[in-house]
């Protein structure tokens, strides 16, 4: 992934520094918005990589899986209650019942199908009806080896251990993006950030919305000093903190 995201970066700078109808007026800006884009490419790898990991270590999948099987088995009784309901409405001598029934009867009558319970205030008489009533039982039955095909096998395992390899993927991506800067265009993420803020301050509010710390560029308060600005770097440990450098 990190290969692609590099060579569009490198396509992007040859067409704005030396491609067809390239203005070297417009190639500061044109370089930023690059230098944008790789940028974000790496904060997505990042934030993706580290939500996945916290996933898999905090054992997400088997309540996603869990209550996939629940929405399954509530979204095939009501289909199938539907079903009972609009062929009770079609041939009333479908289904034997002891007094007025509604749609909450044959609700319960789908529920009592799927764990082949006998509960039920209605009893399928025709020949469609218990068609309907074994396909239902049929689905429960996949529902219910499903459940056990995920709380008893090691599928799970593997699952787990397929998504720690997408989570190792896009955090190598992030550093390859971030070691690119570092080399060959000799720039920090942080110096990224700040470069990228100098030109679109709404930028702080993306890094914020992902959970980083926009980088605060300071100025320095001599106006002719050398430097035009200098940019906090964040120390490990602390969220972000200027540093001072003293001079001679």
């Amino acid at each position: 992934m990190w290969r692609t995201s590099i060579e569009t970066y490198r396509g992007k700078e040859y067409k704005a520094r030396s491609g067809p109808g390239a203005d070297p007026k417009d190639y500061p800006k044109k370089h930023v918005d690059n230098i944008k884009d790789l940028y974000m490419q790496n904060l997505m790898y990042a934030y993706l990589a580290e939500k996945l990991q916290k996933a898999v270590s905090a054992r997400h999948t088997d309540v996603y899986f869990i209550v996939a099987l629940i929405h399954s088995f509530a979204l095939t009784m009501i289909v199938f209650a539907f079903e009972y309901f609009g062929l009770f409405k079609l041939a009333p001598t479908s289904f034997g019942h002891s007094y007025d029934v509604s749609f909450w009867s044959f609700l319960l009558f789908s529920f009592n199908a799927m764990l082949r319970a006998g509960y039920a205030s209605v009893t399928p008489q025709s020949t469609l009806a218990l068609a309907f009533a074994n396909l239902e039982l049929l689905a429960s039955a996949v529902i219910g080896l499903c459940l056990v095909f995920i709380l008893l096998t090691s599928s799970r395992e593997r699952y787990r251990q397929e998504v720690r390899d997408v989570a190792k993927n896009l955090a190598t991506s992030a550093r390859e993006i971030e070691r690119f800067l570092e080399n060959k265009l000799r720039m920090r993420l942080i110096d990224a950030e700040a470069k990228i803020i100098a030109v679109d301050p709404s930028f702080a509010d993306v890094l914020t919305s992902f959970g980083r710390v926009p980088t605060i560029i300071d100025i320095p308060a001599n106006p002719q000093s050398s430097d035009s600005s200098q940019v906090s770097e964040r120390r490990e440990g602390e969220p972000l903190c200027n540093k001072e450098e003293k001079q001679d």
